[in-house]
């Protein structure tokens, strides 16, 4: 079922709020029409109107539930409550999914910039990695070279005949 947006939550809020005020109920026992052959009503409100001494009900909003099931009647009855606390319900929820997007959209935000540092650092020690092979191999050239510079002196040492200094004139 797609979102019901707002515009239709004001909608129905609008019909909601134009009603009669509740709480509406049925009169218990009634046949659907009182003796003057008027229909049964849906009450809006106890003790109000020209029967407040009586503490009967306000007959302001007439509708004829007679030929209607019980269920159906109790469903129009109890709209009066239940389409208000829907609408409040739907707000309340949306709210929270505009919350939860958000949320996800800064979470989503902190992982790429999670990756980009990753990615940098994974960069910096490729090019570490690489100096670090160049100075191995710059090391490995210079023990060479002294491993060849040793033995030349050990040949020349080997080949010249001893000298020694005795000081003096």
């Amino acid at each position: 079922m797609p979102e019901i947006s707002e515009e239709r939550l004001a909608e129905i809020e609008a019909r909601a709020n134009g009603a009669s005020a509740g709480p509406w109920f049925v009169v218990p026992g009634s046949t659907g029409r009182d003796g003057d052959g008027e229909p049964f009503v849906i009450p809006t409100a106890v003790c109000a109107g020209d029967y407040a001494d009586e503490g009967e009900p306000d007959f302001e909003a007439v509708i004829d539930i007679s030929e209607f099931p019980s269920q159906d009647a109790e469903f129009i009855i109890s709209a009066r409550i239940d389409v208000p606390d829907l609408i409040a319900e739907v707000r309340r929820l949306h709210r929270q999914v505009k919350a939860a997007e958000g949320n996800w959209a800064d979470a989503e935000r902190a992982r790429r910039d999670e990756v980009k540092v990753n990615l940098a650092l994974a960069e910096e020690a490729a090019l570490k990695n690489v100096e670090i092979k160049s100075l191995r191999d710059v090391v490995a050239s210079l023990e060479a070279n002294r491993d060849m510079l040793l033995r030349r002196i050990q040949a020349l040492e080997t080949a010249a005949p001893k000298i020694t200094y005795t000081g003096g004139a």
